[in-house]
């Protein structure tokens, strides 16, 4: 990892980016760091069960596919149990990027504010696939070499700029997107950053032309997103959304 990992101050959420295989060895060694008294001798039973991924106090999830709401039931119905104050517990989230639209959002709350004591890790080897709204709830940890990236930087393109995209052109990136349901939602929450930004420049600017097409723009997304895209739809969404933000005064 780029960054030293904290054992005493450790956030709430924390999102480590890198190779799989090298992300669970180093989990495993810091958890061994963090829960061992010996401070992870890697010999002592406690070391032991969490090499086994066995200790009491960790959850470890690995999604067969995409993860599932019963899959990840067991967090809310874990964490309903108050800790005493010296005591940790961890949930590990492996290929956190299998997390659906649907299951990051009831992982939101729980993320952001966990209880005393709780803590979540997710592990990932593609984080442009989670949701910016989960990335956002976490600190990051990146191997060399591993940087946020946006996902169909040419619909993003398309979707930020300054002046109206021809139709056809539009129609040939959708096409050659292939964008599914997930990435329509990341790709929108992504949006959604971009044009707040530009809103705050444009109001700190005191530039009202700009900040209200921002505005009609954020709003449009925000409608969006209310209604994620069910499956095969995708493509209706974004030609739906290219349609209302290039027909805005």
């Amino acid at each position: 990892m780029n960054t030293q990992i904290p054992i005493n101050s450790i956030p709430p959420a924390q999102l480590w980016i890198g190779n799989h295989d090298d992300l669970i060895s180093k989990t495993i060694s810091w958890l061994q760091a963090v829960l061992c008294q010996h401070n992870g001798c890697t010999i002592c039973p406690t070391c032991y069960s969490i090499r086994q991924q066995q200790h009491h106090a960790v959850v470890w999830l690995y999604p067969e596919k995409q993860y599932t709401l019963e899959q990840i039931h067991i967090i809310p119905q874990t964490i309903v149990y108050a800790l005493e104050e010296h005591q940790k517990h961890f949930f590990i989230i492996q290929k956190a990027d299998a997390l659906t639209p649907a299951c990051s959002n009831s992982l939101l709350k729980s993320i952001e504010e966990p209880p005393h004591g709780y803590h979540f890790i997710l592990l990932t080897d593609r984080p442009q696939e989670l949701l910016t709204t989960i990335r956002s709830r976490c600190v990051e940890y990146a191997e060399q070499g591993q940087q946020s990236v946006i996902i169909h930087r040419a619909l993003f393109a398309l979707f930020t700029s300054a002046t109206t995209t021809n139709p056809l052109v539009f129609l040939k990136e959708l096409e050659s997107a292939k964008i599914n349901e997930r990435e329509s939602v990341e790709l929108l929450d992504q949006l959604l950053i971009h044009w707040i930004e530009l809103s705050k420049k444009a109001l700190t600017s005191n530039d009202k032309k700009h900040y209200t097409r921002a505005q009609q723009i954020i709003n449009c997304i925000k409608e969006a997103l209310r209604m994620p895209p069910m499956p095969g739809s995708s493509n209706l969404l974004w030609k739906d959304l290219y349609l209302k933000i290039n027909t805005l005064a």
